[in-house]
């Protein structure tokens, strides 16, 4: 049976299309040092009678760390679920954010950037362990995609998954980026 070459060609531009037509979604965490300076504040100075003899004026500053989940694929992630791994002294008074408990991430559309926790910059500097985030997500439920998904549902993992390792003896000795000025 003889195939026309232009039929064979125009399969295979079609089954090119599909192929380079599949996107995916891609999430990676970013982390970044940030150094914030609030409004200035005027306090007042006394002498040891209690009389006013001037003023002073101060900024306080809040350095910390922000991690942020986001999206740099080309369609949305479903079922996103970031897991800590690690030493959990890194969180205050054991308060580890929600989203790091294991609470799934219903949809992470593409170029949106979810704020994960955030770090005093006091309690990086003080660790030598590093930590890792684990991301485990799926690719939206349409089109080709479908087929793809319907193997990692039957295994019972997730289609995707990413870990990010943030390791604090990168930040030893580093100088403060420059400040933030609210106000």
């Amino acid at each position: 049976m003889d195939i026309p070459s232009s039929m064979a060609v125009g399969g295979t531009r079609i089954a090119l299309q599909v192929a380079t037509a599949f996107k995916r979604p891609v999430l990676e965490i970013y982390h970044h040092l940030r150094n914030v300076s609030a409004p200035p504040e005027t306090f007042p100075i006394q002498d040891h009678a209690g009389k006013k003899i001037g003023s002073q004026v101060h900024r306080f500053t809040d350095t910390f760390f922000d991690f942020q989940l986001v999206n740099i694929g080309g369609v949305r992630a479903e079922d996103a679920l970031v897991e800590f791994t690690g030493d959990d002294k890194y969180f205050p008074c054991k308060m580890i954010p929600s989203v790091v408990q294991g609470y799934p991430i219903s949809k992470v559309p593409p170029g949106q950037v979810l704020l994960l926790f955030r770090l005093p910059s006091e309690y990086v500097t003080q660790r030598d362990e590093p930590f890792t985030l684990n991301i485990r997500f799926n690719g939206p439920s349409e089109g080709i995609n479908r087929i793809f998904r319907m193997w990692s549902k039957l295994l019972k993992r997730s289609q995707y998954e990413y870990a990010f390792k943030f390791d604090p003896k990168q930040y030893s000795g580093s100088h403060l980026p420059s400040p933030e000025y609210n106000g």
